[in-house]
């Protein structure tokens, strides 16, 4: 009783009779593996100096019943706050997703909230500013060329001043 091992047994028989899942053993399996805690995986990416995030999304209403696991690793150092926070937006975007199919919401399904939306933003404005910054750098290398044949003709206009001024 104290592990509530008996509570735990029902709501998982309840979930198998509502969702009548294809393949029963491999959906408690999913179901305890997210009630279960970080994977090997997870364990090492956080003792390697790493990062995860793990989130399990379940919606219900009136029958209808919506599940989503959302899971990312990234097992190297550095960078970790930034990893994060952008997979706080894909996680948001996962149970957006999750509530507006469960509420029956057209916009679930392409309305541009897809986990991935956001990255794929971020990347474009990324690229965008490259090529900006690559323009930018064409136009000061022009003018750098231009102004170093001015500082060159001015060289010559001085050195013939001073000749002039001497012969």
């Amino acid at each position: 009783q104290d592990h509530k091992v008996a509570e735990l047994l029902h709501d998982v028989t309840g979930d198998v009779i509502l969702a009548k899942p294809a393949d029963p053993a491999r959906f408690i399996r999913d179901s305890m593996s997210a009630l279960l805690g970080p994977d090997e995986a997870e364990s090492e990416a956080e003792a390697s100096g790493g990062c995860f995030l793990r989130v399990h999304v379940e919606c219900g209403l009136n029958g209808k019943r919506v599940r989503e696991h959302f899971s990312r690793r990234a097992p190297e150092k550095g960078f970790k706050e930034r990893v994060l926070r952008e997979w706080r937006r894909e996680a948001s975007g996962v149970l957006a997703t999750v509530v507006d199919s469960v509420l029956g919401d057209d916009r679930a399904e392409g309305d541009g909230r897809e986990p991935w939306k956001p990255l794929d933003d971020a990347m474009r404005a990324l690229a965008d500013r490259v090529r900006e910054v690559e323009e930018e750098l064409r136009e000061s290398r022009a003018e750098l060329e231009k102004a170093g044949g001015v500082a060159a003709e001015l060289r010559a206009r001085l050195a013939e001043a001073v000749a002039g001024l001497t012969g």
